[in-house]
């Protein structure tokens, strides 16, 4: 009897004291959508939109599981497939970044998933945000 109760007690230790416990502390996700319409006419608008997925672990697992994402979508508003330029920039502080595609071609009415365009950065402030977007003229439009 002795036996099994200093065996069930290890056991009970064992089990609340594992180092290999993996459990999520935290876990949120910031979203935000930003208006723009091209710098040369001003007729097309644009819609950026940007999720920021975060997810805390505290454990032996934390290195292989904690996720801090963030992904960008683009929509097209314009009347017509566009090839486009874009520039985006992300104050941070030391953590900026840009993300700038070139001759990017998007359909009318079109979303295009970016996928992840960042990792392991703070929080975005979505009002530190500045996107410059070029577009040509849809044809029949004029200036």
């Amino acid at each position: 009897m002795k036996f099994w109760l200093v065996f069930c007690a290890a056991a009970l230790f064992l089990t609340c004291s594992s180092p290999n416990d993996c459990e999520l502390s935290e876990q949120s996700t910031y979203n935000t959508a930003k208006f723009v319409t091209d710098k040369g006419y001003n007729k097309y608008p644009f819609k950026f939109s940007f999720a920021q997925r975060v997810e805390v672990y505290n454990g032996d697992c934390a290195a292989e599981k904690n996720v801090n994402e963030t992904t960008l979508t683009l929509t097209s508003y314009a009347g017509c497939d566009q090839v486009v330029n874009f520039t985006i920039d992300i104050d941070l502080g030391t953590d900026s970044y840009q993300i700038k595609k070139n001759n990017f071609a998007i359909k009318a009415n079109e979303t295009f998933n970016f996928g992840v365009v960042r990792e392991n950065t703070q929080r975005i402030d979505f009002a530190e945000m500045d996107i410059a977007l070029f577009c040509p003229l849809c044809p029949g439009d004029t200036p």
